[in-house]
């Protein structure tokens, strides 16, 4: 009797992504807009034309603002064997992408003159896709995690001598930019 040998095989092993929620955001002038021009409709401020269309125009602003808003609280990054995907519940037109990490050429932390804290740095994300030419470009506020994670799994380096080893002690004390390639 001839004994079969198959071996079993396991499926590849991949890791769990590592989920990245959206940057906080400040709903309160947004809705403070939202609030004003219902109270100038509900108190009948609006007989005179400019009036409504002021209260129109801010209740447009408003809707605008607090759109914005969730859209950046909403947003997700998640670090994959695949890539870095980018999703967003709210924006109907486009719910997510996925970066290669071969796409991934370019990564940047910007810390402004008024930023005072880490958290309030800019993290910007920059791919080429194969064979375009245009550069897509994500910002997003900075987060340690999500940039020590995209800086090795795209295999970037460092393209000063001067950028942070460990960037859970970034620098806020002067303007400058960070840039990994």
């Amino acid at each position: 009797m001839a004994q079969s040998t198959e071996a079993a095989v396991a499926p590849a092993e991949t890791s769990k992504p590592i989920l990245f929620g959206g940057t906080p955001r400040n709903l309160v002038p947004g809705m403070g807009l939202i609030l004003a021009s219902i109270a100038a409709f509900v108190m009948d401020l609006t007989h005179v034309f400019f009036a409504e269309a002021m209260a129109w125009t801010f209740l447009i602003w408003g809707l605008l603002l607090a759109l914005i808003g969730l859209l950046d609280i909403y947003q997700t990054y998640a670090v994959t064997d695949e890539g870095l995907a980018i999703g967003n519940k709210l924006r109907f037109w486009s719910r997510g992408k996925v970066w290669e990490w071969a796409e991934i050429n370019r990564l940047e932390v910007a810390v402004g003159k008024k930023d005072r804290r880490p958290q309030d740095a800019m993290l910007r994300i920059y791919r080429t896709a194969q064979g375009e030419l245009g550069i897509e470009r994500e910002d997003r506020a900075f987060d340690a995690e999500l940039a020590q994670a995209i800086i090795e799994r795209a295999g970037l380096k460092p393209a000063a001598n001067d950028n942070p080893q460990d960037l859970t002690q970034l620098s806020v004390e002067r303007p400058v930019t960070y840039t990994w390639q």
